[in-house]
């Protein structure tokens, strides 16, 4: 049976899950190539380096985001809570399905002060998720307010995903969660 082509953006999926796990420091570009099934000599030819793949993983990410995620909780044609139960529903997708959490949240911890280079893409990662949120909000809170809650909803999530990874217990998520609604 022949072989199928494989996609750049499929090799790119599987790379950003192993960077999930692993993180970017603990990974080698063997691991990368060995995910994806191919050789290192191979997986050179789609990806020049480490650090490009993951430039391109945070992008990638960003962008998922942009159009699933902040797209619908800017979405005026929806009530509140309709924009909540999307979210919510794609939170609790992403982070329970993917092993290793949250690819921004982790490469802060690990590569903020190795790889300064990756902080503007996560820096705007979690600032269109702010927005977002903040503009979800704005119907039943004040502009100040929605921003404050966005901001607290964020790191309420973002830490309720590390306590469900150390205890394997969604209820943590779950909880944080409901923190995050308004109505």
């Amino acid at each position: 049976m022949p072989r199928r082509k494989t996609t750049e953006d499929e090799l790119l999926q599987k790379c950003i899950e192993v960077f999930r796990r692993r993180g970017y420091n603990g990974t080698s570009m063997k691991e990368l190539a060995d995910a994806c099934g191919l050789t290192k000599g191979l997986f050179y030819h789609y990806f020049p380096s480490k650090k490009a793949i993951m430039e391109q993983a945070l992008a990638n990410v960003l962008s998922y985001f942009r159009h699933v995620c902040f797209r619908q909780m800017r979405d005026p044609e929806m009530d509140l809570a309709q924009k909540q139960v999307l979210f919510e529903a794609k939170v609790l997708q992403l982070f329970t399905y993917h092993d290793g959490g949250c690819l921004m949240a982790n490469t802060v911890l690990e590569s903020m002060h190795t790889n300064p280079e990756f902080r503007g893409p996560v820096m705007a990662f979690f600032d269109e998720w702010r927005e977002a949120m903040a503009v979800m909000y704005q119907d039943q809170l004040s502009t100040e307010e929605s921003r404050e809650k966005a901001t607290a909803s964020i790191v309420d999530i973002e830490g309720s995903v590390i306590m469900m990874r150390l205890y394997e217990d969604s209820s943590y998520l779950r909880s944080a969660l409901k923190r995050t609604r308004v109505v």
